[in-house]
């Protein structure tokens, strides 16, 4: 059995190495939390980049001479499958036209851990104004 120099009693053998165990016991955990918090956050950043695009094109679509809200709530739709694909959990689509704007709201949660996303666009409505 080895003694060390300034220890009475037995030695139970060589501790080189153990800080960096018992350092990589905390680091790793804290790594792998960190990881996963920084991929959350691109997600939920991609599935709101994704809502509020479709927003935008559905209301510039329903705010078209001729359209209807249905036009932009349709094209809403179809942009946010196309661009967020899976992004965008539970997506919601409304859309509501008035005298003036049309208004396309695009709302759902991230994947992972369910985190709000939502964007409303507002566009004034196209029309023909007699020239003068």
């Amino acid at each position: 059995m080895r003694r060390h120099p300034h220890r009475p009693g037995p030695s139970w053998g060589d501790d080189t190495g153990a800080v960096v165990v018992e350092s990589l016991t905390f680091v790793l955990p804290m790594a792998a939390v960190t990881f996963f918090a920084l991929l959350q956050f691109a997600l939920w950043g991609l599935a709101l980049l994704g809502a509020r695009d479709a927003a935008d094109g559905g209301a510039c679509d329903a705010a078209a001479y001729g359209a209807t809200a249905r036009d932009g709530q349709t094209s809403a739709t179809t942009r946010l499958d196309n661009i967020a694909g899976q992004l965008l959990r539970d997506p919601r689509v409304t859309a509501a036209r008035d005298a003036t704007t049309a208004q396309v709201t695009v709302s759902g949660d991230s994947p992972l851990i369910h985190l709000p996303v939502g964007w409303t666009a507002v566009c004034p409505l196209e029309r023909f104004t007699p020239g003068g």
